[in-house]
């Protein structure tokens, strides 16, 4: 069973690039760049650590479940009971990511919030 673990407080619709993800040894950082209500845009990102498999899938890949992950990152229910978390989440026209990994991190407005 998948539950939702964050909502994003804005919308992936207002976007000013395409998120854009590195990797810093075993840890994956995708970074966001979202509109304000004042049409300024500012960065958030979500951290990944201790990632041991991620990918990605490009709109209308990923089967009819991606919208579920719709601006929010769920976790998805390990295969084997010791297994790391998955995590998924969906960008409006730009695709979904999943982290199999041991914790996240949102870091919004320079407050970093541990999601798992």
């Amino acid at each position: 069973m998948e539950s939702v673990v964050l909502e994003l407080p804005f919308m992936s619709q207002e976007f000013n690039h395409s998120p854009k993800w590195t990797m810093s040894g075993a840890n994956l950082v995708l970074m966001l760049e979202y509109q304000t209500e004042t049409g300024e845009y500012q960065p958030a990102s979500l951290t990944f650590y201790q990632v041991s498999k991620y990918s990605y899938f490009s709109p209308g890949e990923g089967g009819p479940d991606m919208a579920k992950a719709y601006d929010r990152l769920i976790r998805l229910s390990p295969e084997r009971a010791l297994s790391l978390p998955t995590y998924r989440i969906f960008f409006d026209e730009r695709g979904s990511f999943e982290v199999t990994c041991k914790s996240v991190v949102f870091d919004f407005k320079g407050t970093k919030q541990e999601i798992a």
